[in-house]
């Protein structure tokens, strides 16, 4: 067997890296890692891969491509990709996910709901069918579900919470997908600067604590930096908004502290009135 196919199989299944051994690793978005891996509170098209309750607040159609290349192996990508349409009776998602190479890979296909309850109360859900595949042993299909709330408790701070796998769905006897929870808030004191901080517990691992900023220093630049715990990593990275062209390029980069550096970018179709109403 190859050495670069033990690898990769080796690190998922010894250290903890904001995953766990079975399901694909988690994908944030380049500027939710640059914020120390936070976002369960975020209202932006990035609750794709965060926390589905924040679709809500969009206004028109938007989209999202993110990409990271973990610790700088080539054979630890993963590309994720996904699109929101709000609509009269809420916002309908879709998004789909790819972790490894040519002899290990993970798939994700996510199906997204996400609805205003009261002005200031969101909930979102996500039907996910997930694909692990190893050359030679063949394909196991799963599917699981990830369920999510946001609430705005005055202009500017807002607390989400979200869960994956809440029903411990088992791919193989004694083998898990992940399951994950996710406890949050955000503030934005002022229109510059942004604070985020969350707690997350895989039920197979310890606490992560994490924490992040966001400050905007001009009109069209982001700037932003974070720290998160077990594993001890910190982060950073930019935005820029091309406003005639509705896109925003966003990226990050983490550190771990024993494997390096994980680089990231996503690429972001958000419409103006988007971008209005989310600040």
């Amino acid at each position: 067997m190859k050495v670069s196919f033990l690898l990769p199989l080796f690190l998922c299944s010894t250290l903890q890296f904001g995953w766990s051994q079975n399901g694909l690793p988690s994908t944030y978005g380049a500027r939710s890692i640059a914020m120390g891996n936070t976002g369960v509170s975020m209202e932006d098209v990035g609750a794709l891969l965060n926390n589905q309750a924040g679709l809500a607040g969009l206004t028109s159609f938007s989209a999202l491509i993110a990409a990271e290349q973990r610790f700088a192996i080539s054979d630890l990508q993963s590309v994720a990709a996904g699109v929101a349409l709000p609509t009269g009776g809420g916002t309908f998602g879709l998004s789909l996910q790819y972790f490894g190479f040519d002899l290990y890979n993970e798939q994700r296909l996510g199906l997204t709901y996400a609805r205003n309850l009261f002005d200031n109360l969101s909930i979102g859900a996500q039907f996910v069918v997930h694909n692990t595949r190893i050359e030679e042993y063949g394909s196991k299909w799963t599917a699981a579900v990830e369920l999510g709330l946001r609430y705005e408790i005055t202009d500017g701070l807002a607390v989400g919470a979200h869960v994956f796998n809440p029903a411990r769905i088992e791919v193989i006897e004694g083998e898990f997908l992940p399951t994950v929870l996710r406890l949050g808030f955000s503030y934005k004191s002022s229109d510059k600067a942004t604070f985020a901080a969350e707690i997350s517990k895989d039920i197979d691992y310890p606490v992560q604590v994490r924490a992040g900023f966001e400050y905007q220093l001009a009109a069209p630049i982001a700037l932003r930096a974070g720290v998160q715990t077990a594993p001890e990593k910190w982060s950073f990275g930019m935005g820029y908004h091309l406003e005639k062209q509705h896109l925003v390029v966003d990226l990050s980069a983490s550190h771990h502290q024993f494997l390096g550096f994980t680089p990231a970018i996503s690429l972001a179709f958000i419409p103006q009135k988007n971008m209005e109403s989310n600040q």
